[in-house]
């Protein structure tokens, strides 16, 4: 039996995930009592992990703007019982101007061209075209600069992506610490 097909992952006793997914969780050095932000969170992993490193104290918010991924983000919180995790489906920009600073860890795992993802998906390396990396690259550039102004002062941004495109990870590092010395 596969754990995703399991009666334990249906439970929420587990919830199976790929390394650099942990790798992510561990960057992010959260502690109890943290206001953590997920500014991509479907479907639930990265958010789980964020809820279960808080335990009692502290909160996670999961964002996703995208509707479509709403109930499997929602599901998975559901199933896995944290009660200190909220759920909001609005645009990076816009919590910027509302929670301006509100949030001790952020994290962007970016909407990318998902070379990553060729591995386990054949269907992601069929879709891929070059076009897809100069795409990504410009979104995440934007936000990437909304995601830092959610963080509050001595607070920390993780930006992850599941490709490989130096364009969408090392160029956007370079670019952003060259815009933000501080």
């Amino acid at each position: 039996v596969r754990v995703g097909d399991s009666l334990a992952q249906a439970a929420g006793l587990c919830y199976l995930q790929e390394p650099s997914a942990l790798a992510v969780g561990e960057a992010l050095d959260l502690r109890p009592g943290q206001r953590v932000l997920d500014l991509a969170a479907a479907p639930g992993g990265k958010t789980t992990l964020a809820a279960g490193r808080l335990g009692g104290r502290g909160l996670v918010v999961a964002n996703e703007v995208q509707r479509g991924r709403l109930p499997a983000l929602v599901d998975n919180l559901d199933r896995w019982g944290s009660w200190r995790t909220a759920v909001a489906g609005e645009t990076v920009a816009n919590l910027a101007d509302r929670l301006r600073g509100a949030f001790d860890r952020v994290l962007l795992d970016a909407p990318c061209s998902g070379e990553g993802l060729f591995r386990r998906n054949p269907a992601a390396a069929a879709q891929w075209r070059p076009g897809h990396v100069t795409g990504s690259a410009e979104r995440q550039g934007g936000l990437l600069a909304d995601a830092a102004r959610l963080v509050r002062p001595g607070g920390a941004l993780v930006y992850s992506t599941c490709t490989f495109a130096p364009e969408e990870n090392e160029q956007q590092v370079a670019a952003f610490l060259a815009a933000n010395p501080d």
